[in-house]
């Protein structure tokens, strides 16, 4: 057992509580990318973040080890992700109301840039796993088997989503006047 997260993980199931927050510190400026990716907005971010590190504290005991704790970890920080999408959704449906553009002027300043905007714009379109394959792969650089479990498919799969993801996105930039003609 040479991984460090492995090595945390068993501290903790031996009743180490500096263990778990050491989890915590190493992995979440990670998860918070993720979410941010994902969500568009730093305080819903932050939430899914918190939310994200309370389920795996209440479930890592079940925690089996049949794919990394990271790759377990993102797969937990997307559901959530996916829920609050879901549960925002269907909240704006029920109130019946207009509801302002979710990006944020913060993330448009982290992004910066008409390219990079329009990337993200893009990005934002594709269908629920294509986004989350793009965005496991160029945002947190995992490889392909990592991204298929968090994703719950297999490699092969990742890649012919990122490919297909890729060639949309192409055709979604150049239809905006974006990129090489």
């Amino acid at each position: 057992m040479s991984d460090p997260d492995e090595i945390l993980v068993e501290r903790h199931r031996r009743g180490d509580p500096a263990a778990f927050r050491e989890l915590v510190e190493r992995h979440q400026r990670g998860v918070h990318a993720l979410c941010f990716k994902w969500l568009r907005d730093p305080d819903e971010a932050d939430e899914v973040t918190q939310l994200t590190f309370v389920r795996v504290f209440r479930r890592l005991e079940s925690f089996g080890g049949r794919a990394s704790f990271r790759t377990w970890l993102y797969r937990v920080a997307l559901n959530a992700c996916r829920n609050r999408v879901r549960d925002e959704k269907r909240r704006r449906t029920e109130e019946l109301v207009d509801v302002p553009d979710p990006r944020s002027d913060a993330l448009d300043s982290l992004v910066g840039g008409e390219l990079a905007k329009a990337v993200e714009r893009a990005v934002a379109e594709l269908p629920e796993r294509q986004r989350a394959v793009v965005e496991l792969r160029l945002y947190r650089d995992l490889p392909y088997h990592e991204i298929a479990r968090i994703v719950g498919s297999s490699a092969g799969a990742a890649k012919v989503n990122y490919h297909y993801a890729i060639r949309t996105l192409r055709e979604k930039l150049r239809a905006r006047g974006v990129g090489r003609g």
